[in-house]
């Protein structure tokens, strides 16, 4: 069994390989904070553009956004 753990907070850190299976193109998408930078990372990349696309919708419904939010004020408190 292998486990491997992403720091995906230290995109400096990304090595070549890294950066060939665009990691550090994906870490940059979780640490977006507006939709304008996370729709300027999906013009660029199909996979990403699929994955806003859900994310987009998914926060759309009540229901899940209500979850994700308790599920942050869990975590914060």
């Amino acid at each position: 069994m292998q486990l491997c753990v992403l720091n995906l907070s230290r995109i400096d850190l990304a090595t070549t390989e890294d950066k060939h299976y665009q990691i550090d193109y994906w870490a940059s998408l979780f640490k977006s904070t507006t939709w304008e930078e996370i729709k300027m990372l999906a013009k660029d990349n199909n996979y990403i553009s699929d994955a806003t696309s859900t994310v987009y919708r998914l926060s759309q419904e009540e229901m899940i956004r209500l979850q994700c939010e308790a599920r942050e004020d869990y975590y914060r408190t």
